[in-house]
């Protein structure tokens, strides 16, 4: 790479840098003037104290409990450890310092998507597009502001997805090691990510022994060219690295609680959430109403005389959900565009009062007797409306655009094995996700998603120049 291009870099990372802190200024101003507050940021969102709580024992009694004092299953250590920093360093200001590192996360983030279509494509203008996109994504900086771990999980699955594309395209084991390493971690700080890598490992394997050898460049460590043992040992490195620290917490489930899985959220939101989605559905009643009355469930008290709660959880769920399994595909599928079109909005102003004064009237319209036309034209009249329709219209044109890339991925826009991956990630988080969750949950589960968008969208900008310059 030429003087030039690298100056040329470094004004495109400043340029986004700057946007991106004028665009975080706007978004703090803005949610100050709605009556934000730190106590807002730890407590507007109920999981919030499930996270701080653990953050608060592990400082106080050097062991990792829950707010009732019991060992927590539910959440893994890895956002709570990052809230013990922040409150040992900067002690009762911790969740200002909280709010200002999943700033600078974020910001990484942004620049690593940048960097992502800059190793991908070597196309300087789609990279800087890229990385324009995810800057001006106001619904993720949102989340930045509050006390969750899906901002600080975003930013490492984006990093790890970064390195293992740099192992992909120079073949050193450092990016695969240090890859492996982001996904532990990001499955520590979000129990989502927990089956990605054996995925990710069976792509890594097929790339390894189906890729040619002509495709090998001077820049790839030599010492991996030839040898099986080395195809076959890299894969299981990699699997070891990023899945031994989750058995290892496993087994500390099981000596603590008896319970021998990774997360017992797993389970909880299976039956809590999922299968009253489907009861709502069957019985067209309240998902809230479902919930309460799974938690009432005598027969979950019964099986609990011979099992786990979580194991009872499970047993029960596995029977709604393969009774009603056509509703729960359908519900899933809902659930997929949920995520990708609910407009952030509903999320970006819960703050202001107006706006909430407008959802109450929606909800009232939308729930009164009459015809759905009549409904939707008394919807279509509100103030608010006509912004959440353009917030709909471009979530809707992102994901077009974002097909587009994710085809020209998988069809020589890149190496296969990447545009596998790549792909793969995208619908990992999509699907594991998509289930029924009530919709105030839909909207952060895209932060899983939108800067891979934001990658697709590049490649999907490489492929129109290409056809434009031919």
């Amino acid at each position: 790479m030429d003087k030039t291009a690298k100056e040329n870099i470094r004004k495109d990372l400043l340029r986004i840098t700057l946007t991106a802190v004028c665009v975080r200024l706007l978004v703090f101003f803005f949610l100050s003037g709605s009556g934000f507050s730190q106590e807002t940021a730890r407590t507007l969102y109920p999981d919030s104290v499930t996270y701080s709580a653990p953050a608060k024992a592990i400082l106080e009694e050097g062991r990792f409990l829950n707010a009732e004092g019991a060992p927590e299953i539910y959440r893994t250590p890895g956002y709570p450890l990052f809230l013990a920093f922040c409150s040992l360093i900067f002690g009762d200001g911790w969740a200002e310092a909280a709010v200002f590192l999943q700033n600078l996360s974020n910001l990484a983030a942004v620049l690593l998507v940048y960097g992502t279509l800059l190793e991908l494509c070597g196309n300087r203008r789609a990279a800087f597009s890229g990385g324009m996109l995810a800057c001006l994504n106001i619904h993720d900086v949102y989340f930045c502001f509050f006390i969750l771990s899906d901002i600080l999980f975003q930013f490492l699955i984006l990093a790890a997805a970064f390195f293992l594309i740099r192992f992909f395209k120079r073949l050193h084991s450092l990016p695969l090691i240090l890859a492996a390493g982001l996904f532990a971690a990001g499955m520590f700080v979000r129990p989502s990510g927990l089956y990605l890598p054996v995925f990710l490992t069976a792509v890594i394997g097929g790339a390894l022994f189906l890729r040619p050898r002509s495709a090998l460049s001077e820049k790839q460590d030599p010492g991996l060219n030839p040898g099986r043992l080395r195809r076959v040992m890299l894969p299981l490195l990699f699997l070891i690295l990023s899945m031994g620290p989750a058995l290892l917490w496993c087994r500390r489930n099981e000596a603590v609680s008896g319970f021998s899985g990774f997360s017992a959220i797993q389970s909880a939101n299976l039956y809590g959430y999922h299968s009253a989605g489907v009861l709502a559905f069957v019985n067209g009643t309240d998902f809230y109403q479902e919930q309460e009355h799974l938690r009432q469930n005598s027969e979950l008290s019964e099986l609990q005389n011979r099992m786990s709660l979580q194991q009872a959880e499970t047993a029960l769920a596995k029977q709604i959900i393969l009774t009603h399994l056509p509703v729960y595909l359908l519900l899933n599928l809902e659930g997929a565009g949920m995520i990708l079109l609910y407009p952030g909005l509903f999320d970006v102003l819960r703050l202001n009062n107006v706006f909430m004064a407008y959802l109450a009237e929606v909800r009232t319209i939308f729930l009164s007797p009459g015809s759905f036309l009549s409904r939707a034209t008394g919807i279509l009249f509100q103030p608010f409306s006509l912004l959440v329709g353009v917030n709909f219209l471009l979530l809707l044109a992102l994901l077009l655009w974002t097909v587009s890339g994710m085809i020209r991925s998988l069809r020589g826009g890149t190496p296969w094995y990447i545009g596998l991956t790549l792909c793969g990630i995208f619908l990992y988080f999509l699907l594991i996700s998509a289930g029924p969750n009530g919709y105030g949950t839909y909207p952060r589960f895209r932060l899983s998603l939108s800067l891979f968008q934001a990658i697709f969208c590049g490649i999907g900008l490489t492929a129109g120049k290409r056809r434009s310059q031919e």
